[in-house]
């Protein structure tokens, strides 16, 4: 009886859920053919989008068929279910489409299906895209994958329903509504439980009791939380800080817990890739990176840090930062502390500022920038601090390289011009509002171009530094003393009147007076000019006042050396170099618009008659009034000015062109042109005579170059050579002043002149100053041992002329012998005496006529 119970609850059991799949069988269907219409309406947008395209968007077997507006086929498309594109359905297939729109049967409707070929079906839809285009689409139906076991044509019976399946459907053909269609489903298998004898359901619940026991006691043999346990310690026993230790956790890791650990890994993997990048990043970095914790204690150096703390790591790390910098001054140590302090307790990461210390590194002194920034933590907790230290001696050398430089002579290391005027500004301000009185003296060294062309730059430098010295020694600490120029220095005495200005500076010159330079094993005498000024109330600015001490100076030197001049605005010389700017304007006037003049002086031989002609070149400027100024006026300005050069191109480039429109003297008169020292400097000059002469043409022959024997000697070098490529063009020189100067008859053999022009200081005086005629005689007869003709100049009378024949000078030159004329007037002294001796003739020819007549 319990056994029929069992059987018939099994047999309702199986015919309800059986009712339960056919159900399930149609929904699925009907999901099946939702399916379908998403893909057709897909099909259809895409088709419509782009009309010339004929691409399947399907990757099953499946086809498309486009229509125009008269039903007529023009695109098929056809992807068979090996994969291949075809453009041709089966002809019985386009036969029955045709049929279809020819007697309007179809609609436009999703979905449907109809039969493409011999057991070939097909699930499909119709569209229309446009008023003149329709689209078919299908997709052909495998009985193997799908839902469907079978299409077939439905043979009609008198009870239709009675012929179908449980699992068939019933459906009109598409494009043939007329033919019906038998779809069969696929059965769903359920269990059949009750074909089964009953002692199998004992022994599978039995069997899923003894897995259930088993399964529960695995999982509580294997407890999650012990492995999580055992991971922890794992991870726990990393150091992320030592690069030696292990950073992966083991494979002993269960099931339960090996994925957590292999993501991990994967982070572990990540973070200490970051490490080693920040680290070869940091010790890259020519900077020393010094961390610390808020205690400042050192946790990390990079590599950098070594190099200006030369100590092992073991004595950085672990150590207070304050103790392992090697600061030179102590006070620096509290500064540091005080820094890390404000940084930690303002909690502000920029606010550590730039401090520069210095460090020591065995023997050297390190200039050292530093700088400390807040480090934090992930949740932005303060967990200590970043130092960052910067070698900043090279730049802080060449900082103080740059400003030495900016207020000091590299040479003398004394101030320079720039902080000499800044001082003097001072030294008159303080004058005018606190009426102090100060001494501005200038000082210009006589004999250092001599010594700077004769012994080298090198010998010039160290003369310089060491009359720097010298000044130095003798001025207090509140005095300035400068160099100024190539070689002038200046002094200021602050707060000192002109008596104890003038004992200061009285020292030095006597100093200077017996100083002997020695170099390369030979001695050479200094000598330096002074010129002083008082700077008080009454100085208007430092112009001024520089002024007055150039002018004293200036004049000091025109006096000869070693000599000291004080200022005074009633002197006539003073005034006259005080003026020397304005007299520069008025030179460079005259050459611009033409005011120089040319004048001449004939240099005559002392007996009997010269191959040649002599005559000297002067020089005349015309004022604002017209009037002639003689050269002593406006020639030391040219000198101080640097003007010479202009004015002596301008004289060459005259006197050239006047004589190039005279060939009648060219065989007859040599022009005597004086050249500055200035001149003698200047590396242009030879081209600029040598170009201007072949363009005038007259032989060189006709042209006498005169320097000073002062200019030739000052400028030794390149006096020489210049003197030595213009003889050898054919030119002839002319040693002017010769005995002014140095007087040192050894320059004649260094400087190939042709003439030597005894200067007429000695000349002049030589009638009553023994002294000077036998200095007048020796110069004569050293010239003319060394085969050198002489002139004598400022020849006044007859008596000096008489005495310069006694001694056998050549040329005589001088107000005795003609006064300075035009030389627009010049003419020849041939043709003056023809002209003196055709006179007297001509009048005794008309007195004889007078004489005819009369009688």
């Amino acid at each position: 009886m319990l056994s029929f119970v069992f059987y018939r609850a099994l047999s309702n059991l199986y015919n309800s859920n059986q009712a339960q799949l056919t159900e399930q069988q149609f929904v699925n269907l009907q999901h099946a053919e939702q399916v379908f219409q998403a893909r057709f309406e897909q099909q259809a947008l895409s088709v419509a989008t782009h009309p010339n395209e004929s691409k399947l968007l399907s990757n099953s077997a499946s086809f498309m068929v486009q229509l125009d507006s008269k039903n007529t086929i023009y695109r098929q498309t056809f992807l068979t279910k090996e994969g291949a594109i075809a453009h041709q359905l089966p002809l019985s297939f386009i036969d029955k489409l045709n049929n279809a729109f020819v007697n309007n049967t179809i609609k436009a409707t999703c979905c449907g299906y109809t039969k493409l070929a011999s057991n070939t079906w097909a699930r499909v839809g119709l569209s229309q895209l446009t008023d003149q285009s329709w689209l078919i689409y299908g997709e052909l139906i495998d009985t193997d994958t799908s839902l469907i076991k079978q299409i077939s044509a439905y043979t009609s019976r008198p009870d239709k329903l009675s012929g179908l399946n449980v699992q068939s459907l019933l459906f009109k053909d598409f494009f043939k509504p007329a033919d019906e269609l038998e779809i069969q489903l696929k059965p769903l298998h359920f269990a059949q439980i009750h074909q089964q004898p009953l002692w199998l359901i004992f022994v599978a619940i039995c069997v899923l009791t003894v897995l259930a026991f088993v399964l529960v006691i695995i999982l509580k043999w294997r407890d999650p939380k012990q492995n999580l346990d055992k991971l922890k310690q794992e991870i726990m026993s990393i150091k992320p800080l030592n690069s030696t230790s292990n950073h992966k956790l083991g494979s002993t890791n269960t099931e339960d817990t090996a994925e957590l650990a292999e993501s991990i890994n994967a982070m572990l993997d990540e973070l200490y890739e970051t490490r080693e990048f920040n680290k070869v990043v940091l010790n890259s970095i020519g900077d020393a990176v010094i961390a610390t914790d808020l205690k400042g204690v050192v946790t990390y150096c990079n590599a950098a840090t070594y190099q200006i703390i030369p100590v092992d790591e073991s004595e950085l790390i672990g150590q207070p930062v304050s103790q392992v910098l090697p600061f030179v001054n102590r006070a620096d140590i509290d500064k540091l502390n005080a820094s890390l302090t404000d940084v930690i307790r303002q909690k502000n990461e920029g606010a550590g500022e730039r401090y520069t210390h210095e460090f020591k590194r065995n023997l050297e002194i390190l200039f050292v920038e530093k700088h400390i920034t807040l480090l934090r933590n992930s949740n932005h907790e303060s967990v200590g601090t970043v130092m960052v230290l910067r070698d900043m001696t090279q730049s802080e050398r060449l900082r103080q390289k740059l400003n030495f430089q900016a207020s000091y002579d590299v040479v003398t290391k004394l101030l320079n011009r720039h902080k000499y005027e800044e001082q003097l500004n001072f030294a008159v301000h303080s004058a005018k509002t606190d009426k102090r009185e100060h001494i501005l003296c200038q000082i210009d060294l006589d004999r250092f171009k001599l010594i700077n062309d004769n012994a080298g730059h090198a010998a010039g430098d160290q003369l310089l530094h060491e009359i720097g010295a010298i000044l130095r020694s003798f001025l207090r600490k509140t005095d300035i003393c400068a160099r100024i120029g190539g070689d002038e220095y200046g002094i200021i005495l602050f707060d000192a009147r002109l008596k104890h200005g003038l004992a200061i500076i009285e020292k030095i010159h006597e100093h200077i007076k017996s100083y002997r330079f020695i170099w390369a094993g030979k001695v050479y005498s200094v000598g330096a000019s002074f010129g002083l000024t008082e700077v008080n109330q009454s100085t208007h600015n430092s112009a001024e006042a520089r002024r007055e001490a150039d002018a004293a100076c200036y004049l000091s030197k025109s006096q000869g050396p070693n000599h000291i001049q004080v200022f005074d605005s009633a002197n006539e010389h003073l005034n006259s170099h005080h003026q020397a700017p304005q007299w520069a304007a008025k030179i460079n006037d005259a050459l611009i618009n033409d005011k120089f003049e040319l004048f001449f002086q004939r240099i005559n031989p002392t007996v009997g008659k010269s191959e040649r002609e002599h005559v000297e070149i002067l020089l005349r400027m015309r004022d604002e009034a017209g009037i002639l100024l003689a050269p002593g006026l406006f020639l030391p300005a040219a000198e101080r000015f640097r003007l010479m050069s202009k004015i002596d191109r301008w004289v060459i480039k005259s006197v050239f062109t006047w004589l190039s429109s005279r060939p009648s003297i060219w065989d007859s008169v040599t022009l005597s042109i004086n050249l500055s020292g200035e001149s003698l400097n200047d590396g242009s000059l030879y081209g600029y005579i040598i170009d201007l002469h072949q363009k005038v043409g007259f032989p060189s022959e006709s042209i006498c170059f005169e320097v000073t024997e002062s200019a030739a000697v000052n400028n030794l070098v390149t006096g020489r050579e210049l003197i030595l490529r213009l003889k050898a063009y054919g030119f002839t020189f002319a040693l002017d002043d010769f005995g002014k100067g140095f007087s040192s008859y050894s320059y004649l053999q260094n400087l190939p002149a042709e003439y030597v022009k005894i200067d007429g200081g000695f000349v002049k005086e030589m009638i009553s100053n023994k002294r000077d005629h036998e200095i007048v005689r020796s110069i004569h007869q050293i010239s003319n041992a060394m085969g050198m003709k002489t002139i004598a100049e400022y020849v006044e009378d007859d008596e000096i002329l008489e005495a310069l024949r006694e001694i056998g000078v050549d040329y005589a030159q001088g107000f005795g012998i003609q006064r300075p004329a035009q030389l627009k007037e010049f003419k020849p002294v041939a043709e003056i005496i023809s002209n003196v001796v055709i006179q007297p003739q001509a009048d005794a020819e008309l007195n004889s006529e007078v004489t005819i007549a009369t009688d």
